[in-house]
């Protein structure tokens, strides 16, 4: 860890050398070393001394793992005069930090709502994929040519926690269709994601993911194994995964919790913001983002119980944290039990990527999301899920049909 002790050794070291003028500045004459002819190199170099002590106070304060040897590397390049100064993605190296740009990691603010990605041609629509970890190449060609039939910008897909290589086809076939790939990192309830997190991040931002969501409706019991919720568990869990997300390169997904919870969503997202402050750790939400659940049911299209859930959350966000993070459903919709209620809920789910999509959708909601585009059909092992599939075996839903048409 960089320490106070540390801290006087650098400066030490740079004060020991032979650096004309610099008693001066430090009070000894009153002269300028500019105005006297006298050489200003020790003045850069203190300078660049304390930018430098600097820049590693900034980095201790948001990235937790330091090397012990960071100044036995780094330090030597610095007593020597005729040496380069260190540029900060040697720090950052140093720090063991890598997929990040020096922006992202010194603090430099919050990340404006234009700055996060959106696929081109963006028109909000969504879809969940099929909720397995992996799925056979024949089935990802099917359902991404479907989705893209159906004019589908944004895919949330689950990966197995840290693992690597098992959705790498999914990945490339999606952004290679103009699909934004958002991915849910699976984890069976709130707990620590196993592995080596921060790398499968920077494998997967390589391949175009830039959306990382962490944990998966925190406030439901079934997600803390039986136990009350809790917005500290969940705080413990999250704020160590989005380090090494934020650290790698991607874009940590907050929140993704039901509005049907045991605790309930407005309630534990306040409780989360408050936590974070308490925690001094605020600032890992300047790059991050609010996974919502907005299922509309049979709800109408401006219940903020349903779709526009988005303007509850929005307003905790407001008085909590100051200002709105960007939105991205992950999870919505609503089902059609009997053939009667098809057409229904096709309008109901049209109306709604209709709203995403106009002028008048606030800047921060990103898409709706639909759950789920495909379950046996795709592999999909869990029948609880198979009545509300757009595909399911012998029936396709006119939804389908519906948003092919534009």
């Amino acid at each position: 860890m960089f320490s106070s002790s540390d801290r006087f050794d650098l400066t030490s070291l740079l004060s020991s050398q032979s650096l004309s003028g610099t008693s001066s500045l430090l009070g000894a004459s009153s002269a300028s070393p500019l105005s006297a002819g006298q050489d200003t190199s020790g003045l850069f170099q203190l300078l660049l001394a304390q930018m430098l002590i600097k820049l590693l106070d900034r980095l201790e304060s948001q990235v937790p793992s330091m090397t012990a040897n960071l100044f036995a590397s780094e330090t030597g390049a610095l007593a020597d005069s005729t040496s380069p100064s260190p540029s900060a993605s040697a720090v950052r190296s140093a720090y063991g930090v890598t997929g990040a740009s020096e922006t992202d990691l010194t603090g430099s603010g919050v990340r404006a709502i234009a700055d996060f990605p959106r696929p081109a041609g963006d028109n909000g629509r969504g879809l969940h994929w099929i909720p397995t970890v992996s799925q056979s190449a024949e089935a990802v060609d099917r359902f991404v040519a479907e989705a893209k039939a159906m004019n589908v910008k944004w895919v949330t897909f689950l990966n197995e926690g840290s693992n690597i290589g098992a959705n790498d086809y999914l990945v490339k076939q999606l952004t290679a269709a103009g699909i934004e790939p958002v991915m849910r990192v699976y984890t069976d309830g709130v707990k620590t994601v196993d592995g080596d997190l921060g790398a499968m991040v920077k494998h997967y931002k390589a391949l175009g993911v830039d959306y990382f969501q962490l944990y998966n409706e925190p406030n439901h019991v079934v997600e803390n194994y039986g136990q009350a919720p809790s917005v500290d568990r969940y705080l413990d869990a999250w704020i160590p995964a989005a380090k090494a997300v934020i650290a790698n390169g991607g874009l940590p997904g907050f929140g993704a919790l039901g509005p049907s919870g045991e605790a309930d969503d407005l309630q534990f997202l306040a409780g989360s913001v408050e936590g974070l402050k308490a925690r001094g750790e605020v600032d890992l939400l300047d790059n991050a983002w609010l996974a919502i659940h907005n299922y509309q049911g049979d709800l109408p299209l401006d219940d903020v119980k349903g779709f526009s859930r988005y303007t509850a959350y929005a307003d905790v966000l407001q008085r909590t944290l100051g200002r709105v993070l960007p939105m991205i459903s992950t999870e919505g919709g609503g089902f059609a039990q009997t053939g009667a209620d098809e057409s229904q809920r096709t309008q109901a789910v049209l109306s709604a990527f209709q709203r995403v999509a106009s002028p008048s959708a606030p800047d921060y909601l990103f898409n709706y999301t639909y759950w789920v585009i495909a379950n046996a059909e795709g592999g999909g092992h869990d029948t609880a899920w198979e009545w509300q599939a757009l595909f399911q075996n012998g029936h396709t839903s006119e939804l389908v049909a519906a948003l092919k048409q534009g």
